[in-house]
C-alpha cells in the first residue's frame, strides 16, 4: 500500500517547438504508413519527449519534485543535443516501433544521474493501472506498468540510452532526415502524467533556465 494517492511520471527533456513539429510530422507519416495509429504525437498530449527518469511516486511529493527540477533546469538548460540514428526494434509483445536516437553526451548522461539519484527515495516500488494517465474505460498495457516499475534498473544509470519515440512502424532514415533538425535544442524540463504506451500525456510542470 502507498501512503496516499500516487501518480505514474515520467520526467522528460521537452524539445524546441521546431523540432517537436518535426517529430509530429514524421509520427504522422509512420501512422499513414503502417496504418498503426497507436501512438499518435501532439503538443498537448502525447508530447514528444526524451525521458530523464520514470516511475510512480505520490502525489504530496510533487511539490519538493518540482523544487529539485527548477535548480536542474537552471544549472543545465538550455541543453543541444545532436540526433542520431532513427531506428526500428521489435518488443517482447511482437510490435514494430520507431524512434529516434540521441547522442549521449556527458552533459546528458550527467543530467540523467543527477535526476535519478535524487529520485530514487520518491518512487515506489511499482506502477499500477490507476496510476497512469487514460481514457474513461480504458486499459492500459503491460508493457506501460513494466517499463514503468522497471526503469530503474532496465534503462538508468548505465543502461541509459536517450531517445525520442516516433510511432508503431517501420521508419525509414532516409526518408525522414530532411525534416528533421540537425540539432535538439531542449529548453526545458517537465514533469509528465504517464500515459498509455508511456507516453508523456499531459505536462503536470514545466522548468526552464
Amino acid at each position: 500500500m502507498t501512503d496516499g494517492p500516487a501518480i505514474a511520471i515520467d520526467i522528460a527533456l521537452i524539445p524546441s517547438d521546431p523540432v517537436i513539429e518535426a517529430i509530429i510530422l514524421i509520427n504522422r507519416t509512420i501512422n499513414a504508413t503502417s496504418g498503426n495509429k497507436t501512438l499518435r504525437l501532439g503538443k498537448e498530449t502525447a508530447i514528444p519527449h526524451i525521458s530523464m527518469a520514470m516511475g510512480a511516486v505520490l502525489k504530496k511529493d510533487l511539490p519538493a519534485i518540482r523544487t529539485f527540477l527548477d535548480e536542474s533546469a537552471a544549472h543545465a538548460l538550455p541543453l543541444e543535443i545532436f540526433p542520431d540514428d532513427i531506428v526500428t526494434v521489435t518488443t517482447d509483445a511482437g510490435d514494430r516501433v520507431s524512434g529516434l536516437n540521441v547522442e549521449r553526451t556527458a552533459r546528458l548522461q550527467e543530467l540523467h544521474t543527477t535526476i535519478m539519484r535524487s529520485m530514487e527515495h520518491f518512487f515506489l516500488p511499482r506502477a499500477t493501472e490507476e496510476m497512469v494517465a487514460r481514457e474513461p474505460g480504458g486499459t492500459v498495457t503491460p508493457f506501460t506498468l513494466d517499463y514503468c516499475t522497471g526503469y530503474p534498473a532496465k534503462a538508468a544509470f548505465e543502461r541509459f540510452s536517450p531517445h525520442i519515440t516516433l510511432g508503431y512502424g517501420e521508419a525509414g532514415a532516409d526518408m525522414h532526415r530532411s525534416v528533421f533538425p540537425c540539432m535538439i535544442r531542449c529548453t526545458a524540463l517537465a514533469v509528465c502524467h504517464l500515459g498509455n504506451n508511456c507516453t508523456c500525456e499531459r505536462i503536470l510542470s514545466r522548468h526552464t533556465a
